[in-house]
């Protein structure tokens, strides 16, 4: 079952200003989309798994495919969605999925380490 990562800057996105059936639409994507970066669907099951009707996933799917001028992300264009063969390339799929959520975790631990190691050699 594929994985996702849903960053927090969704929030601050010119994606979160757009009607809420574009949002929708777009993290049932992510949900969907394999470690590929491709969502294998088409504009009917889309609709079947977002519970959208479909008018509402074709325009979606428009806007996801379309340049976006507002986009903090100049990579193709603001364009969040690429068509292929077989479903949807999510863009910036890689970007965000190989951030390093993590970092702070690590950083905290290694103090922690340095800590006690100065602790013990007293």
């Amino acid at each position: 079952m594929p994985f996702v990562k849903l960053d927090c800057g969704i929030v601050d996105s010119t994606l979160w200003s757009a009607p809420a059936h574009v949002a929708k639409l777009w993290i049932t994507i992510l949900a969907l989309t394999g470690p590929d970066g491709i969502c294998r669907a088409t504009a009917p099951g889309l609709a079947s798994r977002s519970r959208l009707p479909i008018a509402r996933v074709r325009a979606a799917l428009r806007t996801l495919c379309g340049r976006d001028a507002d986009s903090r992300s100049k990579d193709s264009e603001g364009r969040r969605l690429r068509r292929v063969d077989g479903g949807f390339f999510v863009v910036q799929y890689e970007k965000y999925r190989n951030r390093d959520y993590t970092s702070t975790q690590r950083s905290r631990r290694r103090r922690e380490v340095q800590r006690l190691q100065r602790r013990c050699t007293v």
